[in-house]
């Protein structure tokens, strides 16, 4: 099916667009997107008349693009559609630059749904957030490996979202380059507070992995939300409310939903809170919060791939109401809530309100047993991997898995 709607050199080639490198990749999240894009768009091409493969190419078009913006929008709109898809009903795109709303259901009685489709995967405040980590991180990696000479978990916590990240960032490293050295042979717990900034770096030392005198690396960033995060997201829910109400007009026999793909930053709990004291859902019937996510069970390897959702109905009493579900092919719906929860020495914190970042590799010398060596490459959490060191026949080999910078979609 990709085929019939990509180029097939372009998939194969050699570009570095994100989606031909979802496509290469080989490691379980990228599967599991690129399977559930695929089933979407069978299911959506299977009876599809001209005017649907006409849209769809446009979509695809889109996907191939690089705004990624755009590219992501027409990612999630193929999705949902899909995700819809069901022998109960029909359910079919509107035309590009329709106004007001995406896509149609119609119920074999001729009541119909009208669905407006919103991508809300980027947010500029996290997108600083993590742009200034990973400088951040590099930074903090090339100090201790050229000056310090010492293994390092080091946990950042920003209680306020500066005004100038970047000036924020060069705060923190300042006060690590200045400080750090006054511990080393005398305290390995290290605890510093940065003030101007309500930021506080917690620093554990350790002798590198005394095999291949690697330096294990582990840096925690949690920042506190943007004032406007929840705001700018509001508004935008209340732009696409308005959108739908003011082409589509319901009635008895025509209802409006608005579908909302909520990134990974916010608890759908909470986004649902502030829409029902909130937003004037006007001729809005629906709004169905969708929020796909990979969550890890505590203390253990197991991931999940979820697609956290819920819905929120307008107060229209005595209205009748249609079943719509989503087809899920790979990952499971849930109406559970994941939370951001960080663990040290089996006390548990709630960091549902911060930007998360993580990243690491820890070098672990292998067990011996026997005549045997076993070592096991851990990824207990999201950005930090486990090497294993290997005495073989008197030479040092590590054994890696492939890194993956987070556990998160490509396009969602």
């Amino acid at each position: 099916i990709l085929d019939e709607y990509f180029d097939n050199k372009w998939l194969n080639g050699n570009s570095q667009h994100r989606f031909v490198s979802l496509i290469k990749r080989k490691d379980y999240y990228s599967t599991v997107e690129l399977i559930n894009f695929a089933h979407a768009l069978s299911l959506l091409n299977c009876d599809a008349d001209f005017n649907t493969k006409k849209w769809l190419k446009e979509q695809c078009n889109l996907i191939k693009g690089k705004d990624i913006n755009n590219s992501n929008a027409a990612f999630f709109e193929i999705l949902i559609l899909g995700f819809l898809h069901s022998n109960h009903y029909i359910v079919k795109p509107m035309p590009m630059g329709n106004k007001g709303y995406d896509g149609v259901i119609t119920f074999k009685n001729n009541d119909a749904i009208n669905i407006s489709i919103k991508n809300y995967k980027n947010t500029k405040y996290n997108d600083i957030f993590t742009n200034k980590c990973k400088n951040l991180d590099s930074k903090i990696y090339t100090f201790f490996l050229n000056k310090i000479k010492l293994s390092y978990d080091m946990s950042i916590f920003i209680d306020e979202y500066p005004n100038d990240f970047e000036n924020g960032c060069n705060e923190i490293i300042n006060a690590i380059i200045e400080n750090v050295p006054k511990f080393i042979g005398k305290e390995n717990n290290i605890l510093i507070v940065i003030e101007k900034i309500k930021c506080k770096v917690v620093l554990k030392l350790s002798n590198p992995e005394e095999l291949s005198k690697k330096i294990s690396h582990r840096l925690f960033v949690a920042c506190k939300h943007h004032k406007n995060e929840m705001k700018n997201l509001l508004d935008k829910i209340q732009d696409a409310v308005d959108n739908i109400s003011k082409y589509s007009q319901s009635s008895n026999k025509l209802k409006n939903y608005v579908v909302i793909h909520i990134n990974d930053i916010l608890k759908i709990s909470d986004v649902k809170s502030v829409i029902e004291k909130s937003v004037n859902f006007k001729d809005v019937y629906s709004i169905i919060l969708l929020q796909p996510l990979i969550t890890r069970e505590f203390n253990n390897q197991n991931i999940h791939i979820n697609y956290f959702y819920d819905e929120i109905a307008a107060n229209k009493i005595n209205e009748k109401r249609h079943i719509i579900n989503l087809n899920i092919f790979c990952g499971e719906p849930t109406k559970n809530f994941s939370q951001n929860v960080l663990v040290v020495d089996d006390e548990q914190f709630i960091l549902d309100d911060y930007y998360i970042f993580t990243k690491g590799e820890i070098f672990i010398a292998a067990q011996v047993s026997g005549n045997s060596q076993i070592g096991n490459l851990y990824n207990y959490e999201s950005g930090v991997y486990y090497s294993s060191v290997f005495n073989i026949n008197g030479k040092v080999c590590i054994a890696s898995r492939n890194h993956r910078e987070n556990d998160k979609f490509e396009f969602l």
